[in-house]
């Protein structure tokens, strides 16, 4: 098996984990963003050209039995319908905006752009939510879609409505156009 084979493996051992050992992740954490966030993590991470296309045709079928049966458990557990179902939808519609972004920007810019602003951003005003972090990292963590997802792992009991990541998706289209651009430049 090959390397990305072995990680869409793990990405999917990682999925399936919080839903089949729920007592670990919490009782008020939400089973959808638990098992949305390992796809969604692979599926912004930078690609190369060459990467094994059969796998990424393989991903959503993966993906989807784990989807739908953390929906279930999330409405067992009593999350509203709206909650569940935007966490679910925005996560796939992140993922594959991202997907594709990371396909067609493979390269310094997309690669600088995922450890600034969809991995780093977030991480770093975690880190320094204790201390007051400065105002202007955590508008620049908003853009991430883990910080969209982060929010969504505790969901309100009273009805959040639908959230859709309307910035992630922006950053993600403008990483999705740049890489348009580059390619009708070569």
């Amino acid at each position: 098996m090959s390397c990305a084979g072995l990680g869409l493996a793990l990405v999917w051992l990682l999925s399936a984990a919080p839903l089949f050992l729920p007592q670990a992740a919490g009782p008020d954490s939400s089973p959808v963003a638990l098992a949305c966030l390992p796809w969604l993590v692979w599926a912004t991470l930078p690609k190369g050209r060459q990467d094994d296309a059969a796998l990424a045709r393989l991903a959503p079928w993966l993906a989807a039995p784990l989807l739908v049966l953390s929906l279930a458990l999330a409405r067992a557990r009593g999350e509203e319908w709206g909650t569940a179902l935007g966490c679910a939808g925005g996560s796939v519609l992140l993922a594959l905006l991202y997907f594709a972004a990371a396909r067609r920007a493979a390269g310094p810019i997309y690669a600088c752009a995922w450890f600034a602003l969809i991995a780093g951003a977030p991480v770093l005003a975690r880190m320094l939510e204790s201390t007051g972090e400065p105002r202007a990292l955590a508008l620049v963590a908003q853009v991430s879609p883990l910080s969209w997802w982060l929010a969504r792992l505790h969901p309100t009991r009273a009805g959040a409505g639908i959230a859709l990541p309307w910035i992630a998706l922006a950053l993600g289209a403008a990483l999705w156009l740049a890489g348009r651009a580059r390619e009708e430049r070569a």
